[in-house]
């Protein structure tokens, strides 16, 4: 035997069981880390990219919930001059409309929290080809549903679009009734 192969569950680590052993035994331990620098980079590199990737996408999913909250406002603007008419104030339009898109946040990050699982779960269904005799079928694609990661997204989501559904919502805030009555 001239090779031990030691696999690790956070493949970041490599570094740090590779030094404890050398520590514990008197043989030499290559990280692949420090083996493969550029590669370590690229891995950071891609992580950062899915990172502003998420970013992004939440971004513009807040304008086009933003965009659809401001339409539902011109349509209802009549019924927001009648409810000013009648003595509503400026909070109380301020909050039905705020809380509509907390509404709309809510149930689209659930359903898409279920989805996104579901799909997810799906693909870790595949199979890859078996390439040696007597080994198992591994996962194609290798997931991990982590609930702390889902939770950060559907807080995410419900954030973006309340702060998204505070435009639309000052608006109808700020409508003159008898500009809307005519």
């Amino acid at each position: 035997v001239n090779t031990i192969l030691v696999k690790l569950v956070d493949i970041f680590q490599a570094d740090r069981a590779a030094d404890q052993i050398m520590a514990l035994l008197p043989y030499e331990a290559k990280s692949w880390s420090r083996e493969y620098p550029s590669f370590l980079s690229s891995l950071q590199m891609q992580s950062a990219v899915a990172y502003l990737t998420s970013a992004f996408s939440l971004i513009a999913s807040s304008f086009a919930i933003a965009s659809v909250l401001i339409v539902s406002v011109l349509q209802k603007s009549q019924q927001i001059g009648i409810l000013k008419s009648m003595g509503a104030r400026r909070r109380q339009i301020l909050t039905v409309f705020v809380l509509e898109g907390l509404g709309v946040a809510m149930v689209g990050s659930a359903l898409g929290a279920l989805l996104g699982t579901a799909v997810v779960s799906l693909l870790s269904l595949i199979k890859q080809p078996i390439t040696q005799v007597g080994q198992a079928p591994e996962q194609l694609f290798p997931v991990a549903v982590l609930p702390g990661y889902i939770a950060l997204a559907i807080l995410a989501a419900i954030v973006a679009t309340v702060l998204a559904a505070l435009l639309p919502a000052r608006r109808a805030a700020g409508l003159n009734p008898v500009d809307i009555m005519r």
